[in-house]
């Protein structure tokens, strides 16, 4: 649970837990004996089939023309991948998690790229915010 406390560091350690019990309880993680957990076949096909459906339902949105989103998901990647290169923080858990999730279930495309870039974005600005020892406040 701490590795998943790292990676979102603004929930309740018992929010947390009581998020996870019902993907425990189905079979979907299995607890990986150094504290925390890992997907199982199932969990990985779940997880694999949501990213799917997520995807499929978007595309027949165009919010901006096509190659505008392909422009600005390149523009992101590469901010991406230069604060994924940077050597602060000194270790980009939730960006380097994201960015590895997101290539695992191939959102790449233009449309579902943005939320992704964006998201890898988001987590490399909470890898700052906590490597520097801020805590919330409750």
């Amino acid at each position: 649970m701490s590795q998943f406390m790292r990676v979102s560091p603004y929930r309740l350690p018992r929010v947390n837990e009581e998020r996870f019990a019902p993907a425990i309880q189905q079979g979907y993680l299995i607890a990986d004996g150094h504290g925390g957990f890992r997907q199982t076949e199932a969990g990985e096909s779940g997880a694999r089939k949501l990213w799917q459906a997520m995807s499929q339902s978007a595309t027949h949105l165009q919010p901006i023309p096509t190659e505008s989103a392909r422009k600005l998901v390149f523009y992101l990647t590469c901010i991406a991948d230069t604060s994924l290169a940077t050597p602060e923080p000194p270790s980009p858990v939730i960006a380097s998690c994201k960015r590895r999730t997101y290539q695992r279930f191939g959102v790449n495309d233009s449309l579902a790229g943005l939320p992704a870039r964006v998201g890898e974005l988001q987590g490399y600005r909470d890898d700052a915010y906590t490597s520097r020892g801020h805590k919330l406040r409750f």
